[in-house]
């Protein structure tokens, strides 16, 4: 009987597997996951719509910003130390404002704006802090009638205010005369307070006596 068959070559043993090949495995693996993340942040950029920065801002609503001030850890830490170009005139913030003010000034002179109104969406978002720190040579008309601050920032304690002059014109001369109506807090800068606001302050501040007022 012939042998089933004859032995052409002895069989060796494998070094590395046949399959799978980490190589090639890991190659298309790193690139997908670099286009995984190319695309992840194209998309993330694409869906985005946050300012996160003064260019962002100028971009959106065609107007250029006047100034960006830094945040003032006697905020964050809720001490009231809010005249900050008064309690730290070297500090960059106040350098800040300094920059602010003439930026302003400079606005303000080419459009002859004689009324400047200092607002914000929220409660809490700088109005009063940027207002008081402002420095320019003006009168502050304290507006905020539900939760006034500038008052107790500056330690006015008057009767009269705002709200009394937009409901009886009467009393204009006493506000204008009377110094414990009209507040000056410092070189440059006079405050007229809130005043006594029983009334709506929607209906006041929407009035046309406002209107004739801040002209």
């Amino acid at each position: 009987q012939a042998p089933p068959g004859r032995i052409l070559a002895d069989a060796q043993v494998p070094t590395s597997p046949s399959r799978p090949n980490h190589m090639v495995n890991g190659s298309l693996g790193l690139l997908l996951g670099i286009l995984l993340g190319l695309g992840a942040a194209i998309l993330r950029e694409y869906a985005d719509d946050h300012l996160r920065g003064s260019d962002d801002f100028e971009s959106q609503i065609g107007t250029p910003v006047l100034g960006t001030i830094p945040a003032v850890p006697a905020l964050r830490d809720a001490r009231g130390e809010e005249l900050v170009t008064i309690q730290e005139p070297d500090s960059t913030a106040t350098e800040a404002f300094r920059h602010l003010r003439a930026n302003f000034v400079v606005a303000a002179a080419s459009c002859d704006a004689k009324a400047i109104l200092v607002t914000s969406p929220g409660e809490g978002e700088g109005k009063t802090f940027i207002t008081a720190n402002s420095g320019c040579s003006v009168v502050l008309l304290s507006a905020d009638m539900r939760r006034p601050r500038l008052e107790q920032l500056f330690g006015i304690s008057a009767r009269l205010g705002l709200a009394d002059l937009l409901k009886d014109k009467v009393i204009l001369r006493s506000i204008t005369d009377d110094t414990a109506a009209m507040w000056s807090v410092m070189p440059n800068l006079t405050v007229l307070p809130v005043g006594s606001t029983d009334d709506d302050p929607t209906e006041l501040l929407g009035s046309s006596d406002m209107t004739e007022l801040v002209r």
